[in-house]
């Protein structure tokens, strides 16, 4: 598939969010959902939902960790063309990874208020009226813990897709080790003195649930954006001709593996339990709870600011890392 094509990796989002947006409409049968309350907690319209600033900060700690750890990745399967690559500079991308901390800040502040702030900043809230020691950040613990296996899988399979070759190298391992040492630590550090809540979190039908709710949200909003400037980086086959050995591609497989068998293991619990009776209940679920498609639909809206810092945050260290030799 040639370079070029590169470009429809932007399109998975689109149409991710256009069809979530369609299936709302139908839902609630109305065509203009932005004053329409659409959230699972059954307070917030499409609008506040979208601007879940409150909710998106607490996100932030967590984001960051899974962006080192995609980018760490994205580094170590391939190599970069000499010269720089042609996208945002370094200070462009600080500038709007501050701007939109702060715009976040305000709009939090102003809408949500200091309290939910605070609760979200500080790791107390989960969602709305949902509060817990460790925050979002045990919230994602499962799901980030999957994702580690997930994404060298989904990186190698799209370099495959557009004939970039996988290359191994080492120019990524300063940051994935980082990421996944500060993922190690915090999730240690969150539950020092709750280890029998830590273990619960691990094996709660409604983490559980959630995790494969955010498993099914990276790989279709997340992961396209800045995948989609790092491939503009990558050398072509014609200019790279490395092969990787069998010890990568058992290493890729193995990876697969083991997240198939996270995602099946997290699956069974919620499936067993109900997601109907996991989920929040507002008063305009239809039978009284909410299905899949739903939980699903909204939850995408959910994460748009994430999704922006998200591709900020990987393009601004995928900038940092190519700065020094390879």
């Amino acid at each position: 598939m040639p370079r070029k094509r590169q470009k429809y990796l932007l399109f998975i989002p689109l149409l991710t969010y256009f069809c979530s947006y369609v299936y709302l409409a139908c839902y609630h049968q109305k065509a203009f959902l932005f004053f329409t309350v659409i959230h699972e907690g059954g307070t917030h319209t499409l609008l506040e939902t979208i601007f879940y600033a409150s909710h998106f900060l607490g996100h932030v700690p967590m984001l960051t960790v899974i962006s080192m750890i995609f980018v760490g990745t994205c580094l170590c399967l391939a190599r970069i063309r000499e010269e720089k690559p042609r996208f945002f500079r370094i200070s462009r991308i600080g500038i709007g990874i501050a701007g939109l901390l702060i715009i976040a800040i305000v709009i939090s502040l102003a809408f949500f208020g200091g309290d939910d702030t605070l609760n979200f900043l500080l790791q107390r809230k989960q969602g709305v009226n949902i509060y817990q020691e460790g925050g979002s950040w045990d919230l994602h613990v499962p799901s980030t813990f999957s994702l580690i296996f997930l994404i060298p899988v989904y990186v190698s399979f799209c370099l495959v897709i557009f004939r970039i070759p996988v290359s191994p190298n080492r120019r990524g391992l300063g940051i994935l080790f980082s990421g996944l040492l500060i993922f190690l630590i915090f999730s240690l550090a969150l539950n020092r003195n709750h280890l029998g809540e830590f273990i619960f979190l691990v094996i709660s039908p409604r983490y559980l649930a959630h995790s494969v709710r955010e498993l099914a949200t990276f790989p279709l909003t997340f992961f396209p954006l800045p995948l989609y400037f790092f491939l503009r980086s990558y050398a072509p086959k014609s200019q790279e001709s490395a092969v990787p050995g069998w010890n990568l591609h058992i290493l890729i497989v193995i990876c697969g593996v083991i997240f198939l068998a996270l995602l099946i293991l997290q699956s069974i619990p919620p499936l067993q339990e109900g997601i109907g009776n996991l989920a929040q209940q507002p008063s305009f679920a239809r039978g009284g709870k909410l299905g899949i498609p739903y939980l699903l639909a909204s939850h995408y809206f959910e994460h748009l600011l994430d999704t922006i810092f998200f591709t900020l945050a990987s393009l601004l260290l995928y900038r940092f890392a190519i700065k020094k030799p390879g």
